[in-house]
């Protein structure tokens, strides 16, 4: 493996010929390595800055040892057929080689992948492991218009096949969707790009000829498939969590270990009216230091807080203050989490920042409108106390009353029974109701109690 500039490539190449290279380099850097793999480099891999090419990079790098094992020079000591066959074998990405019509007259065992044995495709047709949808990938235009015919047959659909390789033309990187042997045509596409498709490969082939006379005669194309499905599993939720970070309704900033905002998503910035440039490289604390200005002591012990959690890399939540560029202010709840490596070592912060004013200003509503319900409730109680005073003086009246006129009765009746007089009582038709004790016992009579 050699990193250089595109200038150094063939020098390179010149010293270096029984080698087998593995060049390296950014998506933008395609004529570093269009030369690179026009003076003989065996494969590239594509870099990136979080370091996922690492574990590709190894398995290419094994990869084209095995491949390059294929072609090496006259001069060296040949290989016999049991040698080229087992390596053949033992190459995990997909070998085949197609007769002139498409129809498979050698593939090797990384084919089990998509549930098929090598001898079950011998005498297939190419494009049965190919999706339909990536038909026109592999076949020219023209061919593609007689496919367009609704009128054709399934099986004449599959012979519309044209070789891209014939004569100098090859195919390289050339990304396709594999489909199992299970697989059935009426799965839909969303179900074959998320799932249900056993693999996404990376096709690279070329023509073989035969010398006859003075001409060469086509005779098919030998390929090499890689399987990349974990790259584009990787690539498609990458582009999810992208996507669901960048439409998110909270603000989200990713800070290093010390940190420096690294990334802040959209919602951030239409909520702080701040701009990247303002934020990005700058550190996280200039978010709550000297910009909000609190009197409150609680408040500020909590933007301390704050400031001290990213200080100590440690996990935080908390609801504090912000301030957005103009100065307005705003309430947010707040959380820090750290970030760690396969190395357990802390690599970033993530915070997440929600907007609450709405819900501290209802809670300051709220808050107003039970402050109301306990001075009322007060009063209320106060108005209720008095009348039960009132209440219990009148029913002490009562009570007093009531005594007041028992004792008169008993006095009374204590006078009527012993009194000398007779004394007595009738009613309108002059039946005795009443008669004192002297009466009754004067008369003779004893007195009865109805």
């Amino acid at each position: 493996m050699y990193q250089a500039e595109s200038s150094t490539v063939i020098d390179l190449f010149q010293e270096i010929k029984k080698i087998p290279v593995v060049v390296m380099g950014y998506a933008d850097e395609a004529q570093f390595l269009q030369s690179a793999l026009n003076a003989g480099a065996i494969d590239y891999v594509l870099k990136d800055n979080k370091f996922y090419y690492i574990e590709y990079l190894l398995y290419t790098i094994s990869n084209s040892l095995l491949i390059h094992k294929l072609t090496i020079s006259k001069e060296s000591v040949p290989m016999n057929k049991r040698e080229y066959a087992d390596i053949i074998q033992a190459v995990p990405d997909i070998i085949y080689k197609i007769d002139q019509e498409g129809f498979f007259t050698f593939i090797n065992n990384a084919i089990l992948m998509l549930d098929y044995t090598p001898d079950e495709l011998i005498g297939k047709h190419f494009k049965t492991i190919i999706h339909p949808g990536d038909y026109e990938n592999i076949s020219r235009k023209e061919i593609m218009k007689k496919y367009s015919n609704k009128k054709l047959k399934d099986s004449d659909k599959m012979k519309c096949f044209d070789e891209r390789r014939r004569g100098k033309r090859k195919t390289e990187g050339l990304e396709i969707r594999l489909i199992p042997k299970t697989w059935n045509d009426k799965s839909d596409d969303s179900s074959i790009i998320f799932g249900s498709v056993i693999a996404f490969g990376e096709l690279s082939a070329q023509g073989y000829y035969m010398q006859v006379d003075d001409q060469q005669v086509f005779l098919g194309t030998i390929g090499i498939i890689h399987n990349i499905t974990e790259r584009k599993n990787a690539e498609v939720l990458i582009r999810k969590l992208y996507e669901a970070v960048n439409q998110s309704p909270i603000s989200i900033l990713i800070a290093d270990a010390e940190g420096t905002i690294e990334y802040a998503n959209p919602h951030f910035f239409k909520q702080s009216g701040f701009t990247k440039k303002d934020i990005i490289s700058q550190n996280i604390i200039i978010l709550v230091n000297d910009r909000i200005k609190i009197e409150n002591k609680r408040l500020k012990d909590r933007q301390r807080e704050f400031a001290d959690a990213m200080e100590k890399k440690i996990e935080w939540q908390g609801e504090l203050i912000s301030a957005a560029k103009d100065g307005k202010q705003f309430w947010e709840a707040v959380h820090i989490k750290p970030i760690v490596n396969q190395d357990n070592e802390i690599s970033h912060l993530l915070v997440l920042k929600s907007d609450i004013s709405e819900l501290k200003e209802m809670e300051k509503i709220l808050k107003q409108i039970n402050d109301e319900l306990d001075k009322r409730v007060k009063h209320r109680t106060i108005e209720l106390e008095k009348t039960n005073e009132n209440l219990q003086a009148v029913i002490k009246e009562r009570v007093r009353v009531e005594e007041k006129l028992r004792q008169s009765e008993e006095k009374f009746r204590t006078f009527l029974e012993t009194a000398s007089d007779f004394m007595h009582m009738t009613d309108k038709d002059g039946y005795f109701i009443y008669a004192n004790e002297s009466m009754v016992k004067a008369l003779g009579y004893v007195q009865s109690i109805q």
